[in-house]
């Protein structure tokens, strides 16, 4: 199992504020995190800022403007970016703390963990 030691992520974890604010702006954008890059559906050993879209288009398809950059630059540093299709993320209402869910248009359920195995990553819903 790939992991990322904490000290390299320190860097996006402390800029993580403006990032979000930066490519909330963009079309479909639902969410982010830091992870591994993913190229051609396996990870990689680079650390990515992960943008999590809920429909993800070519390039070709998009405006310049409208395209999400291939890398970000973070306390003097170039950071890849990875694009992810995850669907539209819910804001579920109740107690303390708010969570996020997913719909499939059929369904919603709040999402507890996020796993990996042999067929790809997952996350993992009560979907009720």
């Amino acid at each position: 199992m790939k992991t990322i030691p904490l000290t390299r992520a320190k860097h996006i974890r402390q800029d993580r504020a403006r990032l979000d604010q930066v490519v909330g702006a963009y079309p479909n954008v639902v969410g982010t995190m830091i992870g591994l890059k993913r190229q051609a559906g396996e990870l990689c050993d680079e650390l990515a800022y992960t943008v999590f879209v809920s429909q993800k288009v070519d390039k070709e398809d998009l405006a310049k403007a409208d395209r999400l950059p291939e890398s970000i630059m973070v306390g003097g540093k170039a950071v890849l970016t990875d694009v992810v299709q995850i669907g539209p993320l819910i804001r579920h209402a109740g107690r303390f703390p708010p969570n996020l869910g997913s719909w499939d248009g059929v369904q919603t359920g709040t999402i507890s963990c996020f796993g990996r195995s042999a067929k790809g990553a997952f996350f993992v819903t009560c979907a009720h």
